[in-house]
């Protein structure tokens, strides 16, 4: 079911509407639709479960890049992870909201063509310095270096 959200630059939050984020802006009426954002998420069957995660964590092969580590292993169907740590960003709201941006690129990546991984990608500290808009690009990046392996 679709969700819609109206946002400005003023007074917005992330909202969570199932397989998506939206941003929703308290400081307009319901009536005037400014722009709509919606971030993809991994389905819930996408993302790893708790034994799985220990198994990749364990036994995968690791990945540096710039700004991420990639802990992953050959599989059948595509499952990922996203770990950010207190490190990265010392708020909640500021990891969960890099979590979802990172979650939204790899949907983004298994959508356009198969991954046959299992992953956990891992923030580093330098990716505090990197703006919303180039989180997509820097995973877009990684995907590319893994499928190139």
């Amino acid at each position: 079911m679709p969700f819609f959200g109206y946002v400005t630059p003023q007074e917005t939050s992330d909202v969570s509407c199932g397989v998506g984020v939206v941003r929703w802006d308290y400081s307009h009426s319901p009536t005037s639709l400014l722009e709509y954002i919606y971030i993809p998420m991994l389905k819930k069957n996408q993302r790893l479960r708790t034994a799985s995660f220990n198994e990749v964590f364990r036994l995968g092969q690791r990945l540096h890049a710039a700004h991420f580590q990639v802990i992953y292993l050959k599989s059948a169907d595509f499952h990922a992870s996203v770990v950010v740590g207190k490190k990265v960003h010392k708020t909640a709201v500021a990891r969960n909201r890099l979590r979802r941006q990172v979650y939204g690129a790899l949907y983004r990546a298994a959508k356009a063509a198969p991954l046959p991984y299992t992953l956990i990608v891992v923030a580093k500290p330098s990716l505090k310095t990197v703006s919303a808009k180039g989180v997509s690009p820097l995973v877009a990046e990684v995907v590319a270096l893994l499928r190139a392996r």
